[in-house]
């Protein structure tokens, strides 16, 4: 930063000598990457992206069995109501068939 004519510091110059790109420590590892290297890595990046695909599939899959499970057992514990209402019927009317 430097000190502009109005005494505020100015942007216009970096706070460091050397661009981000032109470190020396960057430089070598960004372009020193063979093309064999890099081939591996996108291979690499092409089955993360596959794997990650396959993953999100089942989770879709398996939220819609979820969804269908529940609404199945929704079902299902209706009838279960119905059914034990009428076996408590049939049994107070066998109840009351008995008393006459």
């Amino acid at each position: 930063m430097t000190l502009g004519p109005a005494g505020h510091y100015s942007r216009s110059a970096p706070p460091y000598p050397f661009a981000p790109f032109e470190r020396p420590s960057c430089q070598p590892a960004l372009f020193a990457m063979s093309d064999e290297k890099l081939r591996q890595l996108e291979e690499k990046v092409e089955a993360l992206v596959r794997a990650s695909r396959r993953v999100r599939e089942r989770y879709q899959a398996a939220v819609a069995r979820e969804s269908a499970l529940r609404e199945e057992r929704a079902d299902l514990l209706k009838k279960n109501d119905l059914a034990r209402a009428k076996v408590e019927a049939i049994i107070h009317r066998l109840k009351e068939h008995e008393q006459e």
